[in-house]
């Protein structure tokens, strides 16, 4: 498994779809940043970099998500190279934990390389964080499990699709779908609901705005996202029990 790891992440870091995903991320963010700067009445005074802004880009983060992984994972069947491991003598649990381990750490990469690149433009732009060390960390690390858990769910669908463009197409749309029903719920009446912590866009929606809601007393502090942790163990174990039961395709994408 280990000479798997190596040449997956080898790949990871020659693909371009992970090298992409941080600068769409922070483009969220920059947006934000920028528009406060502009709203600035006196430039001399700057109001300091809420934590919001810093993480702004998680309410984005699981169509970016969805397309990273059915890109890097598509292409892994595109070229029948899932179904060459197989031959080779590879175990499919090897495999399939190989790409899972893969996604996960490029998805928490790009993450932080797009928070901490934001946090950096957005202390020159707008002056000192308004938060400590601290609180950054928590948040980055309470956002992982979540990630995590889309991450598996994506991960699922590629696998048993073995299509790239099918798989981008339902994740993405998916994805979306799962924004707009998460959107539908962030307000103060909900915020302290956690079962809604089942939708993980809703949580990382709260996690953006976590300063803000603790502040303003919706909520005390940010939960322990317990739900989506559960999530990530269930989509893994259905990923994992169809992907040792299902044809591989030995062919390459467009070829018969």
């Amino acid at each position: 498994m280990l000479k798997l790891l190596k040449g997956s992440f080898i790949r990871l870091f020659r693909s371009s779809e992970f090298q992409i995903m941080p600068f769409l991320l922070m483009i969220m963010n920059f947006m934000m940043i920028f528009m406060e700067r502009a709203n600035l009445q006196d430039t001399d005074k700057l109001p300091g970099l809420p934590l919001f802004n810093a993480f702004f880009h998680v309410v984005v983060i699981g169509i970016c998500t969805a397309v990273f992984v059915s890109l890097f994972i598509g292409a892994e069947y595109s070229n029948a190279t899932i179904f060459n491991k197989i031959i080779f003598g590879h175990s499919r649990t090897a495999v399939y934990l190989t790409y899972l381990i893969t996604c996960l750490f490029g998805t928490a990469v790009f993450h932080l390389t797009a928070t901490g690149v934001t946090t950096l433009v957005g202390w020159i732009a707008l002056g000192k964080p308004l938060f400590t060390i601290g609180e950054f960390i928590t948040s980055y690390l309470l956002s992982l499990p979540v990630l995590f858990a889309v991450v598996s769910f994506y991960l699922a669908i590629t696998i048993i699709v073995q299509n790239r463009a099918v798989a981008i197409g339902i994740s993405a749309s998916f994805s979306v779908v799962l924004l707009i029903f998460s959107m539908y719920f962030c307000d103060g009446k909900h915020y302290d609901n956690k079962y809604l912590d089942f939708l993980p866009d809703f949580y990382l929606n709260k996690l953006a705005m976590s300063d803000m809601l603790i502040s303003e007393g919706v909520i005390e502090k940010l939960n322990f996202p317990v739900y989506p942790c559960i999530l990530f163990g269930l989509f893994t174990v259905i990923g994992l029990i169809v992907f040792n039961n299902i044809n591989i395709r030995n062919t390459p994408e467009g070829e018969i």
